[in-house]
């Protein structure tokens, strides 16, 4: 079945060593938890560094989702897991979208 939403977070760390220690606890706390989020309709997940812009420490976020009934499912499931995560400071931008077409 094809994704039907999409929610991008963008997170803008204060350095290097922030984001790093963010995605080495992030990809563990992901290997955790994501089989759990497929079954409940997560599609796809994709974490990025973005590099187009110098002396800025940010990644990208995108989740793919089937429905709207999934996207609830996996933010319960995901907020779960952030609260026992001790939090860095960070800027968070999100945004939320309906697929309207796909060129794969």
């Amino acid at each position: 079945m094809a994704p039907k939403l999409v929610s991008t977070n963008i997170i803008e760390y204060q350095s290097k060593e922030h984001m790093e220690l963010s995605i080495y606890r992030t990809e563990n706390a992901l290997k955790a938890t994501i089989d759990k989020m497929k079954k409940h309709g997560l599609h796809r997940l994709t974490v990025s560094q973005i590099w187009n812009k110098s002396a800025s420490f940010k990644l990208s976020f995108s989740w793919e989702y089937i429905d709207e009934k999934a996207f609830i499912k996996c933010q319960e499931i995901l907020n779960q897991h952030l609260a026992e995560m001790d939090r860095l400071p960070v800027k968070l931008s999100t945004h939320r979208g309906v697929i309207l077409f796909d060129f794969n």
